[in-house]
């Protein structure tokens, strides 16, 4: 069992990259994981949560759990979720458990970096669009444009 919880973690631009550091993402890990995802996404404005799977070998209900915590916690600050480096036995556990359809996966970190990097992109042009639609017309940029 491994029980070296340190995870490598870095921020790049509006985008933080996590290298997971379980071997069984299981009971004891999906409680240290709840609490590292939720410390970094309270401490640290983000676009992109980027979790590497490279060194999780095996993923149980308690860790698909987890993982489906920490989506409802990203979505809840629209931080896109984003995974990758999985074993194809963990991805055919998240395909059969319906968890692809809340969370992006890509082969490799570079994949998942350019995904998110392009979505950060967009999203503060989005921002950038919305803040001044705003200073014209004292209102969001989405309160504005809804059909009737």
């Amino acid at each position: 069992m491994n029980t070296s919880y340190e995870p490598q973690i870095w921020k790049k631009q509006d985008t933080i990259l996590v290298k997971l550091p379980y071997v069984d993402f299981d009971h004891n890990a999906s409680e240290h994981f709840k609490l590292m995802i939720t410390s970094l996404i309270e401490k640290h404005d983000c676009y992109s949560l980027i979790l590497d799977f490279s060194t999780v070998m095996l993923v149980d209900g308690i860790g698909l759990a987890a993982l489906i915590s920490a989506f409802n916690a990203c979505s809840a600050k629209d931080i896109k979720l984003l995974l990758c480096a999985l074993k194809p036995s963990i991805v055919e556990v998240i395909k059969d458990k319906g968890i692809d359809t809340m969370v992006e996966i890509f082969d490799n970190m570079h994949e998942a970096l350019d995904d998110a990097t392009n979505d950060s992109f967009l999203r503060q042009k989005r921002d950038n669009v919305s803040k001044s639609f705003e200073d014209v017309f004292g209102a969001s940029f989405e309160e504005n444009i809804k059909y009737s």
